[in-house]
């Protein structure tokens, strides 16, 4: 019974990441300049102040990696972490947590569909149990995240156990067959001091959001898309979480 919940579960997850996601590219397909939803908006501003600005290349869908690395280490030298772009470009960043699962390749299916981008925010212990999806994810030029190793809040933690939540999630990703991540997204936006300084060390940035549309508290269709199409603004950067 509890295996039939389970599936249960996961097939109205599913169902609401498909939703949200065409109801994004439908909607902004009608505003934007391009149908090419940038995995990171073009230019990043951190939310601490005032800071000089530099550019991120867009990661993700048949975009340029080595670019995009070189892009990210610029906007490392000015700030740790971002949570919203310049609104110069009509685009928002789609973002999606908790990964691989069974039901990604539909998701990857929909996207591909509606040449839009997504950055996949992994977690090393799901990654290591459906490396074939990281490895499709990589092969599509997708962006490919740390999401932990298995999901701590690392604001709680010790330096040695958030290093080895840094490394076994990035170690999982590689070893699926995809790039080094430069990318990290903390579980439950939980850091502290020490956060940022592993991930100086690393050479990750730290992807924060602008929109949390809060799918895992189950609010029903309307509201997920309510939420998102609000938060939809030039430069926003807009999270989908599947816990």
């Amino acid at each position: 019974a509890r295996g039939h919940r389970r599936a249960v579960r996961r097939r109205w997850g599913l169902a609401l990441v498909l939703v949200l996601a065409v109801a994004l590219i439908i909607e902004l397909g009608r505003s934007a300049t391009t149908r090419h939803l940038g995995v990171h908006p073009a230019r990043v501003e951190a939310d601490a102040g005032p800071r000089p600005r530099s550019s991120l290349a867009p990661v993700g869908y048949r975009s340029s990696r080595k670019r995009a690395s070189a892009a990210i280490e610029r906007v490392l030298a000015y700030t740790p972490y971002i949570s919203v772009g310049s609104g110069r470009r009509r685009e928002v960043a789609l973002s999606f947590d908790d990964g691989p699962s069974v039901y990604t390749r539909q998701l990857i299916a929909v996207l591909r569909h509606e040449h839009a981008a997504a950055t996949f925010f992994e977690i090393g212990i799901h990654v290591r149990e459906f490396p074939q999806i990281t490895r499709l994810q990589a092969r599509d030029g997708f962006a490919i995240g740390d999401h932990t190793e298995d999901h701590p809040p690392m604001g709680l933690l010790s330096s040695a156990r958030q290093q080895a939540e840094l490394l076994g999630g990035a170690e999982a990703i590689q070893a699926a067959g995809a790039p080094y991540p430069h990318l990290f997204r903390p579980p439950y936006g939980s850091f502290d001091q020490r956060t940022l300084e592993l991930l100086a060390q690393l050479h990750m940035l730290m992807v924060l959001w602008t929109v949390d549309t809060s799918d895992y508290q189950r609010p029903g269709v309307v509201r997920i898309v309510y939420t998102a199409l609000s938060g939809a603004r030039p430069g926003a950067i807009i999270d989908r979480k599947s816990t």
